[in-house]
């Protein structure tokens, strides 16, 4: 599959929060244009629409004049900040107007993975903060210009619940995702469409309890992690490398949130600045949490067959403790 079709693959698995930040974003350029449209109208303007409104309610019952006042357009901001106001409808109108783009990014064959999608989000960042920027002008506040970018660290929680997902093309010999971690915060989604060569798990470090974490050579697979509440990171790549899925939503423990389907059985080998020891380590760490996954349920299923049918999981613990006792005192009496 050619990396065009991947990306239009991979943005339609990403429709859920696609959807939302598009919507939240539309609302917020409508919220602007009709604010400008209410501070741009002429006093008689809004003097007639509330008259129309209330009808023959009013006649002869209410001063129209003073209603008006008390009810219709929002307190008057200062022409400099009418004109910062319009400068943020114009900018959001422009992110819109990016489509597909406002969602994905290349990185240079050479250049550092962990900086691009840093830049990358904040300059989406500029969004978030041109909207607080509105709302301190609304409320008559003396400030700056706001700033080209807003980094990630600066990003308030419900920003970082809203961000847009974010589809990084690279070379799988640029594949270092050192720091990735610092931005799988909130509802921030990543993926890494790969293209060459590739390292066996290089997401493998990446596994955290509340993380979803995916390797796949589908895209289609990704929509797991569109589907999924929280942060998460899914890597397509090529054939041979390391499948597993790492979904918090599966459960609480381990055993329940990581299933590995492959871990290739193939001496790791240098592939650009991915030497072969990092490339072990990382294969290492992940079969060592696949085994770890499997003991735990290899256990549950020992249990469970052993388990009186219907029986309670307070039942359960209480055979089990006979049964330990049961076994440690034979081992005194012999």
């Amino acid at each position: 599959m050619q990396s065009d079709d991947r990306m239009t693959t991979v943005l339609a698995a990403l429709r859920r929060p696609r959807e939302a930040f598009d919507a939240a974003l539309t609302s917020a350029i409508d919220e602007l244009h009709t604010f400008l449209a209410d501070q741009s109208a002429p006093v008689d303007e809004h003097v007639a629409q509330e008259a129309a409104r209330l009808g023959q309610f009013a006649a002869g019952r209410i001063d129209i004049d003073r209603f008006s006042a008390l009810v219709g357009r929002g307190a008057s901001v200062s022409p400099a900040a009418l004109a910062r106001i319009r400068r943020v409808h114009e900018l959001l109108t422009a992110f819109r107007a990016q489509g597909d783009s406002l969602y994905n990014v290349r990185v240079d064959r050479g250049s550092d993975l962990r900086d691009i999608i840093r830049n990358a989000l904040a300059a989406r960042g500029r969004m978030f903060n041109a909207a607080r920027h509105v709302e301190l002008l609304r409320a008559g506040a003396e400030i700056n210009e706001p700033d080209d970018t807003l980094c990630f660290t600066r990003w308030l929680r419900s920003e970082r619940l809203l961000a847009p997902p974010l589809v990084v093309e690279v070379e799988g010999s640029d594949l270092m995702t050192d720091g990735l971690s610092e931005y799988l915060d909130g509802a921030v989604k990543i993926v890494l469409l790969v293209n060459g060569p590739a390292p066996a798990a290089p997401l493998a470090r990446l596994i955290a309890p509340n993380t979803y974490v995916m390797q796949t050579s589908d895209p289609e697979a990704v929509s797991g992690l569109g589907d999924f509440q929280g942060a998460g990171i899914a890597a397509v790549l090529p054939d041979g490398c390391a499948r597993f899925t790492h979904d918090p939503a599966r459960g609480a423990m381990l055993s329940k949130r990581l299933h590995v389907d492959l871990i290739p059985d193939v001496p790791p080998r240098a592939i650009g600045r991915y030497n072969a020891r990092r490339q072990a380590e990382e294969e290492g760490w992940l079969r060592e949490l696949a085994q770890l996954a499997d003991m735990v349920r290899a256990e549950q299923q020992v249990q469970a067959e052993l388990a009186p049918a219907g029986s309670e999981p307070a039942d359960q613990l209480a055979g089990w403790l006979l049964r330990a006792a049961t076994i440690d005192t034979a081992g005194r009496e012999a």
